[in-house]
């Protein structure tokens, strides 16, 4: 079975700084893999260097693609999510499916977007929903 992700010598330097250097590595599919360590250990560079974003050192390999170079035709099998929180702290676990259905139900008629006032009712029910306004705009 050959690796979903492979990195031989893969290195990346900001300066005389390495972010990575020398790193091996072979993902097999199917493994759930996490990236730990200090501030500046790396974690972030290879992300980026495996999702095309930046240039490397060494041998780099995403499902069969070098992700700098064929990083277009990676996008169509690839998706990345962030770890940054999406969970405002005004807000309690339980309350979000609730939230996020009145923002995204289709109307009565099946149609999208949501009329304004729907937003507006929903971020009335959370006041502290500053960002309620930023979602209608997009």
């Amino acid at each position: 079975m050959s690796a979903v992700i492979h990195a031989s010598g893969l290195s990346k330097r900001y300066g005389a700084k390495a972010a990575l250097d020398g790193v091996n590595l072979d993902i097999q599919p199917g493994r759930i893999v996490g990236l730990i360590g200090p501030n500046g250990a790396g974690k972030t560079t290879a992300l980026k260097a495996m999702l095309g974003l930046t240039p490397f050192e060494g041998t780099l390999e995403v499902m069969g693609r070098d992700p700098f170079r064929q990083r277009h035709e990676l996008m169509h099998d690839v998706c990345f999510i962030a770890d940054v929180a999406v969970l405002p702290r005004w807000i309690q676990v339980g309350q979000w499916p609730r939230f996020i259905h009145v923002l995204t139900a289709p109307t009565a008629k099946g149609c999208w977007p949501r009329p304004r006032s729907a937003c507006v009712s929903a971020c009335a029910s959370y006041p502290r929903a500053w960002w309620c306004s930023c979602i209608w705009r997009l």
